[in-house]
């Protein structure tokens, strides 16, 4: 599994927003919660690569 680091990095967004998206934060735009789902989705494979 991804670490939140990793997951930051994937997504191009900061620790915070990571953290906001993964407890259900409203006030992250439908846009960046997109872009940290998907890199948390494919976060099996960043671990892998590492």
């Amino acid at each position: 599994m991804a670490t939140i680091y990793e997951v930051s990095e994937a997504a191009g967004v900061s620790l915070a927003t990571v953290s906001r998206v993964m407890n259900g934060n409203t006030k992250v735009s439908d846009r960046t919660r997109k872009k940290v789902e998907a890199a948390m989705a494919i976060s099996p494979m960043l671990s892998r690569s590492l």
